[in-house]
């Protein structure tokens, strides 16, 4: 039996695979054209969070006061984040950069922040707090 090479089609198997890689995209955001992704994460507060399904959700306010839902992947941030993980309280996004040819994972997380407390409920007819 003989085997004959044909090398049409074919990269140079003496060639170093290294250099067809080429440069890491250093501005992953500009591939991002979702509303979220035109504000930093600092300015996106976490409003609502809703657990206990195979597809937790969240629900995230811009400084407009515009709400958008949120599930795993969705991307937000100038740079282009993912979000990677929903809890009870909090949601993970995971912003991506590269620099001196590495790739960097950077975790973001947002909480969600506890409602106010509020005075217990006051009885005007007896002057009491319910509860006393």
């Amino acid at each position: 039996m003989t085997y004959t090479y044909n090398p049409v089609g074919k990269r140079d198997p003496f060639r170093s695979p290294i250099e067809d890689l080429g440069p890491v995209n250093a501005n992953p955001v500009a591939s991002c054209h979702e509303p979220l992704c035109a504000f930093d994460l600092d300015q996106l507060k976490l409003v609502a969070v809703v657990t206990g399904d195979s597809s937790p959700m969240a629900m995230v306010e811009d400084p407009a006061g515009r709400g958008h839902i949120v599930r795993r992947n969705t991307r937000m941030g100038r740079q282009g984040g993912k979000v990677t993980q929903i809890l009870r309280d909090s949601v993970t996004v995971t912003e991506v950069f590269s620099g001196n040819g590495e790739i960097i994972k950077n975790p973001v997380m947002l909480q969600l922040k506890p409602d106010a407390k509020q005075d217990p409920a006051y009885n005007m007819m007896t002057g009491r707090n319910f509860g006393e």
